[in-house]
């Protein structure tokens, strides 16, 4: 794959610089990257990484995966592994007297410990480290960062780099407004821009867009998948009053799924408890192209004929719910 310029992230490319600075002075950092899938933290990571390298500092990595089968703690692991060949890890888990609980993460690190990986429920494991991220957050060294959508010029800037050329400051507008600034988004919708400006009916949902929308709806309730897939007929807005009743069910019965789409970043509160809307335009295209034409929730015909308004919610609709094809729902 090739890898674009970093743009639009200098703000944290210099905290992160300050901590490394800091780091290297004996004085410890940790920070905390968070936001929402394709946001570019592990850009950010690699760019920052890259800059360690260049002045000396070892890095390692530690990565999670998305498929079942992992070992338990796996990211836990593979850095364990990873900074054991550069530091004594078993001597200062010995020193600071943490081999017996460090020892359940990476067996293999301390061969003279028998102690077993933790073989916990994949919930229990992430219990645990919601458990200890809230302890971390409370340390002096950590620093907590979240990653938002880049601004329209950063867009600008990161789609002239996918597709080898300038783009208008219209484009840019509407890419930013369609994707929220997600740079994931931002270099699939640059993979089939200029199909699109040589006439060809190109999609702006591609496969790897449907690909990882249809990841994170895996992760969801059926129920909440249902909603969602219903509402994306309707629009990026969300009435609950309109969702509810092309669902089916009560007003109160779809605010638990809602939200639960809310705390998995597909779905925005707004302003009041009745409204919501898709967090991107893409997310809805993408969940709406994932769903067979037989299936899609439409509208009745009015008395007249025609087909009713969609701000008045239809009398009769049903949704089956349908999982993404390819992944099997996992726990947590």
């Amino acid at each position: 794959m090739v890898r674009t310029e970093l743009v639009g992230r200098q703000r944290e490319l210099d905290v992160l610089g300050e901590c490394l600075a800091a780091a290297l002075t004996g004085d410890p950092r940790l920070v905390v990257c968070r936001g929402e899938p394709g946001i570019g933290k592990t850009r950010l990571a690699e760019e920052m990484a890259a800059r360690a390298t260049g002045e000396g500092v070892p890095v390692v990595w530690g990565r999670g995966v998305e498929s079942d089968g992992a070992p338990p703690y796996w990211p836990w692991r593979q850095l364990l592994r990873a900074t054991a060949e550069v530091v004594d890890v078993a001597g200062l888990a010995h020193e600071h007297r943490l081999t017996a609980d460090v020892s359940r993460l990476a067996p293999d690190v301390f061969p003279p410990n028998r102690q077993t990986a933790d073989q916990g429920s994949s919930e229990d494991r992430f219990r645990q480290f919601d458990a200890i991220l809230a302890n971390l957050l409370r340390e002096p060294v950590t620093r907590e960062m979240h990653l938002t959508g880049l601004p329209a010029p950063a867009v600008g800037q990161h789609l002239s780099l996918v597709v080898g050329h300038d783009v208008s400051d219209e484009e840019a507008e509407e890419i930013h407004a369609l994707t929220r600034g997600n740079p994931f988004f931002i270099g699939e919708i640059g993979r089939v821009l200029d199909f699109r400006r040589a006439g060809a009916r190109s999609s702006l949902v591609t496969a790897s867009v449907r690909e990882a929308i249809g990841a994170r709806l895996q992760r969801l309730s059926p129920e909440c998948g249902r909603l969602l897939q219903a509402a994306s007929i309707v629009g990026r807005d969300l009435p609950v009053a309109l969702v509810s009743a092309v669902v089916g069910l009560p007003v109160g019965g779809c605010l638990g799924p809602l939200d639960e789409a809310v705390a998995a970043g597909l779905v925005e509160a707004g302003t009041t408890p009745s409204e919501h809307y898709f967090v991107h335009a893409l997310i809805r295209d993408a969940i709406e192209a994932g769903l067979p034409t037989s299936e899609r929730v439409r509208p009745p015909p009015s008395r007249g004929g025609h087909r009713g308004d969609l701000r008045r919610p239809p009398r009769t609709a049903s949704v089956r719910y349908r999982p993404p094809l390819g992944r099997s729902r996992r726990g947590g």
